[in-house]
């Protein structure tokens, strides 16, 4: 029997702009002590990566919840919809 394990989607940030897509970007909150940013920040939904659960050590900041569901709506339609992609 294969081991199940927890896999967390990472999407990448960057303060440059012309990182970005257009349609594909979340701007994350100008910096300030609540977020954790030194710079603004752009979300880059369209660069996803996985990793487990356990090899994450810490954060970065937080985005607001407004923010996370449209990160989450942008990660599946650059990603082809990501069939199982939990809701957790």
């Amino acid at each position: 029997m294969r081991e199940r394990r927890s896999i967390l989607l990472l999407v990448p940030l960057s303060t440059n702009l012309e990182s970005a897509v257009r349609d594909l970007t979340v701007a994350r909150a100008d910096e300030n002590h609540d977020n954790g940013l030194a710079k603004r920040s752009y979300a880059l939904a369209h660069i996803v990566t996985g990793t487990a659960r356990s090899r994450v050590c810490g954060y970065l900041g937080a985005i607001e919840d407004h923010q996370f569901a449209t990160l989450r709506a942008l990660v599946r339609a650059a990603n082809g919809g990501l069939s199982g992609f939990s809701q957790d």
